[in-house]
């Protein structure tokens, strides 16, 4: 039973997350023009955290996040960058920021003690990477 859900774990990364992070990366990107990424964020149950939990983007990228918290108030943060922002629950909340020179950056949203609730903190990586360059064609066919 373990053996299928390590190999269902590693077909379902192949199958989603791998095309999404190529597809990130090999995004074009007008200088200037902010990239968008929608982002869910839930605290409860089977499966707690940020979809997508990556983001790629490349340096000096203007970038907005427009971030729901499912099921409860928190405080997103992206610690090394300086963004804070409250969300509430429910409420799709756009936060602005433009990112530096690589690197990569945890995004978390942690909530607030609460009586008889443990403290929990939820994760996500912002990356910065600079896209793959492609080689120009070689002159004359390489001769």
């Amino acid at each position: 039973m373990r053996q299928l859900k390590i190999m269902f774990g590693f077909v379902l990364f192949t199958l989603v997350i791998v095309p999404s992070i190529h597809a990130q990366m090999m995004e074009e990107v007008v200088p200037g023009e902010v990239r968008v990424f929608q982002v869910k964020l839930r605290h409860k149950g089977a499966a707690p955290g940020f979809t997508p939990f990556l983001v790629i983007v490349r340096p000096e990228d203007k970038v907005r996040l427009v971030v729901t918290s499912v099921d409860k108030n928190c405080n997103f943060e992206i610690k090394d960058l300086h963004v804070h922002q409250k969300l509430k629950k429910g409420v799709a909340t756009d936060i602005n920021f433009t990112v530096p020179d690589e690197g990569k950056f945890d995004f978390v949203c942690s909530s607030g003690m609460v009586k008889h609730e443990l403290h929990r903190v939820v994760k996500g990586t912002l990356v910065v990477k600079k896209a793959p360059s492609v080689a120009p064609p070689a002159a004359n066919g390489g001769a």
